[in-house]
Formats: structure tokens, sequence, C-alpha cells
């Protein structure tokens, strides 16, 4: 395994596709200065890493077979927690978006029940997308330009990180 030291060091990102949405916010804890250099912002899922605890491993040991069935025969190949999706629709956008938000990574997709190619609510989403970069980054000039305006959500694919927009709060980070 290598790893690479950024103490003490200004480092510069080229890009805000996947791996630069990814990488930055790792770097910015380290870097003494981070150049984040962006073309075009794009919606970036929040990850929502978390710790498992024991509990939840112990219900996808005991439901393994299952789970993965689930996996195999799922559109995407992938598991989904969806939890309360029988109210989802009784929601209001923004509840749904936040829903979304914090189930994070692809489980954000799950809150508007696969209905991504509707184009009411890819703006819809766009629109709580907006509001909530407004919220977390403070300086409205860099929200500004992390906000995409040139495409809904959806008509792309979303870079999916942990911290990335509160990452452009830190003093040692610049947006170019």
């Amino acid at each position: 395994k290598t790893t690479v030291d950024f103490s003490d060091r200004r480092v510069a990102v080229i890009g805000t596709g996947s791996s630069g949405a990814q990488c930055i916010p790792m770097i910015a804890k380290q870097a003494s200065q981070l150049y984040v250099i962006q073309r075009t912002p794009n919606y970036v899922i929040s990850a929502s890493n978390k710790p498992i605890d024991n509990e939840y491993e112990k219900d996808w040991k005991s439901n393994y077979n299952q789970r993965r069935r689930q996996i195999l025969q799922s559109q995407a190949g992938m598991f989904f927690d969806t939890e309360n999706d029988s109210s989802i629709m009784e929601m209001t956008d923004k509840e749904r978006f936040e829903l979304g938000w914090k189930r994070g990574g692809f489980s954000f997709y799950t809150a508007f029940n696969g209905r991504l190619n509707d184009k009411d609510i890819s703006g819809i989403i766009s629109d709580c997308f907006h509001d909530k970069i407004w919220e977390i980054v403070k300086d409205q000039n860099i929200a500004q330009a992390l906000t995409p305006y040139d495409h809904l959500f959806g008509s792309k694919r979303p870079c999916v990180s942990a911290q990335y927009y509160e990452t452009f709060n830190r003093d040692n980070v610049t947006l170019v």
C-alpha cells in the first residue's frame, strides 16, 4: 500500500469529475494549500460514509444470500436501502431530497423511486441541489461557481464524494 503525504505542500487538482471530487476533500486535509481547477461544475452526491454498526453488519451477514440475489436481479447491480419508501411520495420534494442526501451515494436515487428520467423531477432535484450547495458553501462567489446551471440533475453522471462541498469552506482551498 502506497500513500502520498501532501503535508506542507501546495497541490493543484485539475478537474472536478469523479476522481477530482473524491480526492479533493482528502488532499485538503493535508495540503498547506489546495488549488482546485474546475472547468464545469457537476452535481456531487454526498457519500454519507459512516462506520457500520454491529447490528447492521449482523443483519447483512444473516441475510447475505437473499441480498446477493436481490443485487444480481436489480437493474443497477446494487442493493439499495429502501426503508420508508412506501411514504416517499407523500413527502415534499425537499423532504425527499434530504432523505436521499442522508442516505447518500447511489441510494440517493431511491428517494425519487427511479423517476429521474422525468424532466420535472430532474428540475426539482436540481433546484434542491442548488439550495444545498448554497447552504453548505459559505462564500457566495464559490457557491455560485460550484453550482451547475448548464444541465439538470441526471443528464450527466453525478459524482459521489464525502465532504466535497464542505471542503470549499476551508481556508487552504482555492477554487480556480
